[in-house]
């Protein structure tokens, strides 16, 4: 789906499968691919989506991980929506929203999933994990080494391809995958692999993956920063919803005088789909307008208007379509019947 057609904030299965995708355990999910970009799938379907496509994968590594995952990523959904619930996104787009939530609403729940982990595994304090001047996975194999005495132990024991992919993880030339770090403990036909906190080893280096995978983008970079400050105690000083409305502000300035002819045209579908003739010459006129204005609007990267179309009794119409100066006059015609609409050409 092309960036100007998301809607204003993630939907729930997009931030399960982005989670999914940190910890290498989205697998091919096809349902889950479907579905990423409806804002209107069945709850039971969202529950689903979390256990098969990281509840039930993250068994493998550790039992505990699992468990308290899929109890932070249930938080995380019900406060997003009411969060979504709470809130006008009037005027808002993906390329707004998205940058706020990264920095402003979700490392709040990344730092309380850090403190769990830590509290039930130990490690790398959350802190060390997010500090920007090493990587995830690198501070966990060191700590790894360092306090597990069999470790070196091991590593010297496994074939040279393991072992340089070890020292590829630890360089961050690669990342762990869910797939190599399950088997772990079956590399050394020599050490007894009861002899190193397999539990432990396998939930850190997972957790870490997730975390460096995050940083792999610009946005990720900066929401990891974020929880980086957290730990620290350090509160942010702008609120997301204080933000959002500042952008509302800005972008409702360049939609000034869009809603009068948006109106008309709303009123000609609903007469046209109830049958009654309509002056193509006159939707024509408003659609040249409506398409003049939305083609100045989107002179910023990522804006976007969303149509509700209703009828006159405001009943809602159609469902809600994202719509640009280029495919507005197809919207209208999915709006009207196509017979109203080939008859008033």
């Amino acid at each position: 789906m092309h960036q100007n057609e998301l809607t204003p904030f993630p939907t729930l299965v997009e931030i399960i499968r982005t989670i999914a995708n940190a910890f290498n355990s989205k697998q091919s999910n096809k349902s889950l691919d479907e579905k990423v970009y409806d804002s209107n799938v069945d709850y039971r379907q969202i529950e689903k989506f979390l256990v098969d496509s990281i509840g039930a994968p993250l068994q493998k590594i550790d039992q505990d991980l699992s468990q308290i995952t899929v109890e932070n990523i249930r938080h995380v959904i019900k406060q997003y929506v009411n969060m979504v619930q709470s809130i006008s996104l009037d005027f808002v787009s993906r390329a707004d929203s998205l940058p706020l939530l990264l920095e402003l609403w979700f490392p709040q729940f990344a730092e309380n999933f850090l403190n769990d982990i830590h509290q039930k595994k130990g490690g790398p304090k959350p802190n060390e994990l997010a500090a920007g001047n090493v990587l995830a996975v690198s501070a966990v194999i060191d700590w790894i080494a360092e306090h597990e005495t069999e470790w070196k132990k091991f590593v010297k024991s496994c074939v040279k391809d393991e072992i340089d992919l070890i020292d590829s993880w630890k360089r961050g030339r690669q990342l762990p995958s869910l797939q190599r770090v399950s088997s772990l403990g079956r590399w050394s036909n020599t050490l007894n692999p009861k002899s190193l906190d397999w539990n432990r080893v396998k939930t850190l280096l997972i957790v870490a993956r997730a975390i460096d995978q995050f940083r792999k983008t610009e946005l990720g970079m900066r929401a990891v920063n974020e929880v980086k400050n957290l730990c620290w105690s350090v509160v942010p000083e702008r609120n997301l919803f204080d933000e959002l409305e500042k952008i509302q502000l800005q972008n409702s300035r360049i939609f000034e005088g869009i809603d009068l002819p948006l109106r008309e045209i709303q009123n000609t579908i609903s007469r046209a789909r109830d049958g009654e003739e309509i002056n193509h010459g006159e939707l024509k006129k408003e659609l040249r307008r409506v398409k003049k204005l939305l083609k100045h609007s989107e002179t910023r990267e990522g804006m976007s208007y969303h149509l509700i179309f209703m009828k006159r009794d405001g009943r809602r119409l159609e469902a809600i379509w994202t719509v640009h100066a280029s495919t507005i006059e197809k919207h209208l015609k999915e709006a009207c019947s196509e017979e109203a609409w080939i008859k008033n050409r």
